[in-house]
């Protein structure tokens, strides 16, 4: 997507910043739990989803703040980057669940 894009999600979710970063701490303690009780293969699944989409969300906001002006190479290349990362978060249980083969989840 084009920095002109997300600069019009990064408004409204400016306000969840906070939020955001509990959740990924939260999430990050989930996947914890999860490993140390034996769930490692479920944890290692989750851990891309749960941790990188508040992530990437938390980036939106603070990368296209309305306020602070920014070279258009420098929103482009944050832009690219948001993209690969979202991107990375959807295949994460794939890409696990395929590498563990034969492994029950």
């Amino acid at each position: 997507m084009t920095p002109d894009i997300y600069a019009t999600y990064a408004i409204p979710l400016n306000k969840y910043r906070w939020p955001l970063l509990i959740a990924i701490f939260i999430s990050a303690i989930f996947i914890a739990a999860l490993i140390f009780l034996n769930q490692a293969i479920l944890g290692l699944v989750l851990a891309g989803p749960l941790i990188l989409v508040p992530w990437v969300a938390f980036l939106l906001c603070c990368w296209f703040q309305s306020e602070v002006k920014h070279d258009t190479f420098i929103l482009w290349c944050q832009a690219i980057m948001l993209d690969v990362l979202f991107i990375v978060a959807l295949l994460w249980p794939f890409m696990v669940a395929s590498s563990y083969g034969d492994r029950a989840l």
